[in-house]
C-alpha cells in the first residue's frame, strides 16, 4: 500500500453515535465528518475521503457521576473516490471488468440491490470466459472449483455473490443490505485478483527474471 500525506481539508458536519457506557446504558453522542484530501508521494495523486472521527468521550472530574463511555465508533472512512479497486488491471476480461465497475458506481450511489445484481453478473461473465460448463451459474461455479480455476474458499464467496445477485434481482427475496453489498464487492475483488491478476503478475515476474538472467555474463 502506498503511503498518503494529508493536503487538504473542508469543513464538515456533525453526525450523532451511540456510545455504552460502563453502566451498560447507551448514550447519543455527537462525532465530527471531516472532509480530507490525500495525495499519494509516489504518484502524487489525489484521494478525496469522508472520515468519521472516533466517538470517545472521557470521565466527567467533578464528583466522578459521568460513567467512562466507550467508544462503538472508530475513526473510519465512510465516502472514498476514487476507490481502490484492482479492476483496471490489464489481464481482466472487458465484460468482467465493465460490470464490477458498475458494481462499484452502485455501491457509491447506494444502490444495493443493483450492485449485488451487478456483482452477479460480473461473476457470471468470469465464468463464461473461463468456458464454465453447466446449465445455470450454481454449476458453473461449480465447475471452476472442480477445474482448479478457483479454491473452495473462493467457490464460497463466488456463491454469496449469486446468492445476492439473486435478492438484488427478484422483489420476493430480502433486499441487499448495504454490509451485503459491500462484501459481494470485495469477495468479487478478491476473486478477480486471484483469477486474473495474480497469474497475470506471476508470468511478469517470470519474465523479468528470465531477462536478468539473459544479461548475465
Amino acid at each position: 500500500m502506498s503511503l498518503q500525506q494529508l493536503v487538504g481539508t473542508a469543513p464538515g458536519y456533525n453526525q450523532t453515535v451511540t456510545l455504552k457506557g460502563k453502566d451498560g446504558k447507551n448514550y447519543r453522542r455527537q462525532v465530527a465528518m471531516q472532509h480530507k484530501i490525500y495525495r499519494c508521494v509516489n504518484c502524487h495523486k489525489d484521494t478525496y475521503r469522508l472520515i468519521r472521527e472516533e466517538a470517545r468521550e472521557l470521565e466527567s472530574s467533578v464528583g466522578g457521576l459521568t460513567p467512562i463511555l466507550l467508544p462503538e465508533s472508530p475513526s473510519e472512512t465512510i465516502h472514498q473516490y476514487p476507490i481502490s479497486t484492482p479492476t483496471g488491471h490489464h489481464s481482466v476480461n472487458k465484460d468482467v471488468k465493465d460490470a464490477t465497475i458498475e458494481a462499484e458506481k452502485c455501491l457509491l450511489a447506494k444502490a444495493f440491490n443493483a450492485c449485488g445484481v451487478m456483482t452477479r453478473r460480473a461473476i457470471h461473465s468470469l465464468c463464461t470466459d473461463k468456458g464454465a460448463k453447466g446449465k445455470d451459474l450454481c454449476e458453473q461455479l461449480k465447475y471452476l472449483k472442480d477445474n482448479n480455476l478457483i479454491t473452495p474458499d473462493l467457490w464460497e464467496w463466488a456463491e454469496e455473490l449469486r446468492i445476492v445477485g439473486r435478492s438484488g434481482a427478484h422483489p420476493e427475496w430480502e433486499e441487499v443490505s448495504s454490509e451485503d453489498a459491500e462484501y459481494a464487492l470485495r469477495f468479487l475483488q478478491e476473486i478477480i485478483r486471484y483469477v486474473y491478476i495474480n497469474p497475470a503478475e506471476r508470468v511478469a515476474r517470470k519474465l523479468k527474471e528470465t531477462k536478468k538472467k539473459k544479461k548475465k555474463p
